[in-house]
């Protein structure tokens, strides 16, 4: 996990999101009906935002394709 390259906060921070992404997937899989299934679905929508944001800097930015999949939350 510690290579020490220039990359690694920002990767960092991807993989503790999409950790919590999936965890969050899971909560909403359950069926349980009560108030964490609203906190997930609120959790959720502010990734996909989140990754709408950086897709939208990629094409500003020209970022080729294949780079840009290491910064979204949710895998492509």
């Amino acid at each position: 996990m510690v290579k020490g390259d220039d990359m690694q906060d920002i990767y960092m921070e991807r993989r503790m999101n999409r950790y919590t992404y999936y965890k969050l997937i899971g909560i909403l899989r359950k069926n349980k009906r009560d108030i964490s299934n609203i906190l997930a679905l609120m959790q959720l929508i502010e990734y996909e935002i989140r990754d709408i944001v950086s897709i939208t800097e990629m094409v500003r930015y020209e970022i080729d394709y294949n780079q840009s999949n290491n910064f979204l939350i949710k895998a492509v």
